[in-house]
């Protein structure tokens, strides 16, 4: 039987994690001197709320955690499990993995486990799950579902905006004098993932409508000539601004006639290095 692991910055939807053949281990959110585990003991909200007066900060989970989520999944039934996490070029996420399912296989080597970088994050790498369980339902061995989610990886682009860089910059993940030029120039960047799995820039634009609408229109580029699978469309935080620029992230990418769409606030660990007002869609292709 087939099952997946992942990490919570993969960012998953209700629906998805609630398949009993997905285990989520998570990623830790730091407030001052606590520490929470991500969407089990934290919210956006109390999130949102620290970065008023600070910054908050994410480590990874242990490997204990891990092994004990995979012999979670073993008790369960499953005897052949892929791992799907964040990019390995932004964090230290997926070493953890592939040294837990190491030490695992050394005790169980009648277990299968592939552990893989999905080269992506949030929804770009939580897409490679979602393949993971279409294949499984539609009767794919373990290898074919390993090889089905390894050609999605450059099948998925997430795509994002944001109006602060502050947090960015105070996580270590883009340079302090771009940040503060951008802040002094109200330059909003649209960010993604490129193949080796770290940031870049795709566009800039002077306020956040523009740069919602540079971010809809590279997508819709990325997107063209292929068949769309999947949507995803996230924010963070509840202002009136954001959700309006929602709607206009749902109307710009119509055209695109995803036959699923998930949408949802980002989860706490992620907001902690993009702040309020997170604006992001990403997609799925065949």
């Amino acid at each position: 039987m087939i099952g997946i692991i992942c990490d919570s910055g993969t960012d998953l939807p209700d629906e998805i994690l609630e398949d009993k053949r997905v285990k989520m281990v998570p990623l830790k959110v730091i407030l001052g001197d606590k520490i929470y585990k991500d969407r089990f003991e934290i919210s956006e909200e109390e999130v949102l709320e620290f970065m008023k007066q600070g910054f908050p900060k994410s480590s990874l989970p242990n490997v204990d955690e891990v092994k004990n989520a995979l012999m979670e999944m073993v008790k369960d039934g499953y005897n052949e499990i892929i791992g799907v996490n964040i990019s390995s070029g932004l964090s230290g996420t997926h070493n953890v993995f592939k040294m837990a399912s190491s030490d695992f296989l050394k005790e169980f080597s009648d277990i299968k486990i592939e552990i893989v970088d999905s080269l992506n994050i949030s929804m770009g790498a939580g897409f490679l799950v979602y393949k993971a369980l279409q294949l499984i339902d539609s009767g794919a061995s373990f290898e074919e579902v390993v090889r089905g989610v390894k050609d999605s990886i450059k099948k998925s682009k997430l795509l994002y905006t944001i109006p602060t860089l502050k947090f960015l910059k105070a996580g270590g993940r883009i340079g302090k004098v771009s940040a503060t030029m951008g802040e002094i120039l109200n330059l909003k960047p649209v960010i993604s993932v490129d193949d080796e799995g770290v940031y870049y820039t795709v566009a800039k634009a002077r306020g956040m409508k523009k740069a919602v609408d540079k971010m809809t229109a590279a997508l819709v580029r990325f997107a063209e000539g292929r068949k769309v699978l999947a949507l995803s469309i996230y924010r963070s935080g509840n202002d009136p601004k954001t959700l309006e620029l929602v709607k206009t992230v749902e109307e710009s990418l119509k055209p695109l006639n995803a036959p699923v769409i998930f949408e949802k606030s980002t989860t706490p660990v992620l907001l902690v290095h993009v702040g309020d007002g997170l604006i992001g869609a990403g997609v799925l292709t065949e």
